[in-house]
Formats: structure tokens, C-alpha cells, sequence
């Protein structure tokens, strides 16, 4: 059970199909292009597998993930 506030089930998301889903959106060169983040930091976070996850490792993962679908769709006003 969750100490506080709503957690973020990202050991279980990132562990199966969304883990293909960040790489594609995440791919070293869209992230280089939008120059926001650094693509080698961004690698490091794709990379963490499972224990890792359930860090903040895993929340900053999914944080950069929606960042990015949220500056495509409302900034650059492309449909994801």
C-alpha cells in the first residue's frame, strides 16, 4: 500500500509493452532534435530494468515520457 498520494505503476508498465512504446517516442535522436534532454540520460533511464524501476529511476521515466508526448502534441501540434 502506498505511504502517501497516487504511485504510478511504472515497474509493471515499463517491464512490458510500454517499455517499446518509450523507446520509439524516447529514441536518441527525437530527444537530440527537441534538445530538451540529454539523449545519454535519457538511454540510462530506458535501460533500467526492473528492481531499478521501482526507484525514482522509474518515475523520472515516466515524467520525460509524458513531458514529451505532452510538448509533440501541444507545442509542435503533432497527433501521437
Amino acid at each position: 500500500r502506498p505511504k502517501s498520494g497516487m504511485r504510478v505503476p511504472v515497474t509493471l508498465w515499463f517491464n512490458g509493452e510500454m517499455r517499446k512504446f518509450a523507446r520509439s517516442v524516447l529514441a536518441p535522436r527525437a530527444v537530440r532534435r527537441a534538445g530538451i534532454f540529454d539523449p545519454d540520460w535519457v538511454a540510462g533511464l530506458l535501460a533500467t530494468r526492473d528492481e531499478a524501476l521501482r526507484s525514482r529511476r522509474g518515475l523520472k521515466l515516466w515524467m520525460v515520457l509524458t513531458f514529451e508526448l505532452w510538448r509533440r502534441i501541444v507545442v509542435e501540434g503533432e497527433a501521437v
